[in-house]
């Protein structure tokens, strides 16, 4: 697992890239979505904490096979300190927002174009429906006045959850205690929203 020199083998820093890869992956997936996914956020987990046993068992083995006085032989570990760095980025970006915005932002066409489609016939209701990363079970304007609602499948935890399109007014939260539609401003004539039962 390590080479003479204590650096990790490159067959363990392929394994340990390619988990970290799709462990950052999985990650920005998981908070794409107004609520997140709850499910892609558990994989991502089981996906970091593989990756950080993996990480670990190398460092210490690096470590221990460093020549005595280890200190002055620490120099060739500093890529081990990559990894945690990588994910404390990624967690800082995924808990900020900055990877839910950026993503929304990226959507934000086809979901003024699906948005566009339905306030045409607000009478109907467009069921799955694909943009980007986002499976759309259903888009409608017939629940909230002046807003087309896009749920977003698999969202959040309990209830529904997406975006509102609403070009004409702010929507109104009608959530009494912890039942019914809350409304969050992200930007122009959009809004995320839950809807808890």
């Amino acid at each position: 697992m390590l080479n003479v020199d204590g650096r990790p083998a490159p067959k363990t820093r392929l394994l340990s890239t390619a988990l970290a890869a799709v462990s950052i992956l999985l990650t920005v997936w998981a908070v794409s979505a107004p609520g997140g996914y709850l499910d892609i956020a558990l994989t991502a987990l089981a996906c970091w904490s593989v990756t950080g046993v993996l990480w670990l068992v190398t460092a210490v083995r690096a470590v221990l096979a460093l020549p005595r006085p280890r200190g002055k032989h620490l120099r060739p570990l500093r890529p081990l300190l990559v990894l945690p760095a990588v994910f404390a980025g990624v967690l800082l970006l995924a808990g900020s927002g900055v990877l839910s915005r950026a993503i929304f932002e990226m959507h934000r066409p086809g979901l003024q174009s699906l948005a566009a489609t339905v306030a045409a016939a607000p009478d109907q209701r467009l069921m799955n429906q694909r943009v980007g990363l986002y499976a759309v079970p259903s888009a409608t304007a017939r629940h909230t006045p002046g807003c087309v609602l896009i749920a977003i499948k698999g969202a959040g935890f309990l209830g529904s959850q997406g975006f509102a399109h609403c070009p004409d007014q702010p929507p109104a939260n009608d959530a009494q205690g912890a039942k019914g539609t809350r409304f969050e401003y992200i930007g122009g004539a959009w809004y995320t929203f839950t809807y808890s039962w």
